[in-house]
């Protein structure tokens, strides 16, 4: 009986660009969230085994068929990957057997999902290889990605509350902004017990009234500083009682944070503990590309795509990986935007620490550090990104605690400009 490894080997798989979610290592920084709800929160994940990157991007997540635990737990996982945006494909491993299947958000079974590449008998090795270079079978529909998702719901909620209940363009941007950064906090357990009257975890009253939203509003003022999706003085008494639905939706998960099989476009259907933060950040530039695009060029609110961000601070790492400095950097952003570099920059820098000391670092000190050390935004136009930035106001990889949130000594910026 073939082993995992040596099916993958079968099918063309270089073994050096398969990650083992079954041991700790710098590497499997960027599926952190992923990791921490595979062990904790979600016992379906626990087929989900590792990944195969491609050109350090992930190409083929890994699950191993005789741990999936139910008929739909293969379906589960696919809905649940496509939440991150990056790999295309999910691989099913039997001994000697290794299957494909699109990873899309779609209502689509995982067996219609299955990626048929008709590679004749013999010529496995070229499974692979194809998949990397010809992406065979990739959803077509870019709505199917949670990029675009967000954006279709996000700007469903702005302009509901525009044309509905008369609210301003930049503070319906500037509350839904705020709702779903609360409900991103929410689903990753980052918002602090003295929410819920009586211990009870009703994320989804927090915006139901002009008393809660004003409450929980004023939370991300003072916990997230900077000029933080700003609203117009007085806004929350002046709206109309039923424009706290809008909001409230936004907050509203599945029963049970369950996730429904028969995929529908909804905010209830999306986990926020696997959408990466930039994904926030890169809806709100896609809507004032569409809605606002003369503010947009004019202010030079644009959203540098997260493949990007990645290519230019890893360039810079290895730089300085050269010299042997990687692991004490000091990063800058002088228009820090939408601090899509602060997060790949500062998983760069722990993945180095951890290298160089040969022990995993402690993020929670290292990430308090590095927020008392940045300087803020010197962006021409600083307002210019601010109904966007504060999306990215923490690393994606590194979770503080609410004392951390709460007395973080500056704005968080991102960084372009790396010294020692």
């Amino acid at each position: 009986m073939e082993s995992f490894d040596q099916t993958l080997e079968k099918y063309g798989a270089d073994l050096t660009a398969v990650h083992s979610f079954g041991v700790d290592a710098p590497d499997l920084l960027p599926y952190a969230t992923l990791l921490a709800n595979r062990r904790i929160n979600d016992s379906a994940l626990a087929a989900l085994t590792g990944v195969y990157e491609w050109q350090n991007t992930p190409l083929v997540f890994l699950v191993e068929y005789d741990k999936l635990t139910t008929s739909q737990a293969l379906d589960h996982i696919r809905r649940l990957v496509a939440m991150r945006g990056d790999a295309p494909y999910v691989g099913v491993v039997r001994p000697g057997q290794l299957t494909f299947h699109r990873v899309s958000l779609d209502k689509d079974s995982a067996d219609k999902a299955r990626i048929h590449l008709n590679i004749p008998a013999g010529e496995e090795r070229a499974t692979f290889p194809h998949l990397s270079n010809h992406r065979p079978g990739v959803a077509p529909e870019p709505r199917q990605w949670i990029s675009k998702v967000v954006l279709t719901l996000l700007s469903a909620s702005i302009e509901e509350l525009k044309s509905e209940f008369k609210v301003a363009g930049n503070d319906a941007i500037s509350l839904v902004g705020r709702a779903l950064f609360t409900r991103f906090l929410a689903d990753r357990e980052l918002l602090p017990k003295t929410f819920f009257t009586g211990g009870k975890n009703d994320v989804a009253a927090l915006f139901d009234n002009a008393h809660q939203a004003a409450k929980t509003s004023l939370w991300l003022d003072d916990t997230f500083n900077g000029d933080f999706l700003p609203v117009s003085a007085g806004l929350f008494t002046s709206l109309r009682p039923e424009s706290f639905k809008t909001l409230g939706n936004i907050l509203r998960r599945a029963p049970g944070g369950q996730l429904n099989l028969g995929w529908e476009e909804k905010w209830e259907n999306l986990d926020f503990a696997y959408i990466p933060v930039g994904v926030l950040s890169q809806a709100y530039e896609h809507y004032l590309r569409e809605h606002a695009p003369y503010k947009q060029r004019k202010e030079g609110g644009y959203y540098t795509p997260r493949i990007i961000a990645d290519m230019m601070v890893r360039g810079a790492f290895h730089a300085l990986r050269r010299d042997g400095v990687a692991h004490s950097a000091r990063v800058l952003d002088a228009a820090a935007g939408a601090g899509v570099f602060l997060i790949t920059s500062f998983r760069e820098l722990v993945s180095e620490r951890w290298r160089h000391d040969q022990v995993r670092p402690d993020t929670k000190p290292l990430g308090t550090s590095s927020i008392n050390r940045s300087p803020v935004s010197t962006s021409t136009s600083p307002r210019s990104d601010s109904r966007h930035s504060g999306f990215t106001s923490y690393p994606s990889n590194w979770t503080p605690t609410q004392s951390q949130l709460r007395n973080s000594g500056s704005r968080i910026c991102a960084v372009r400009c790396f010294t020692t």
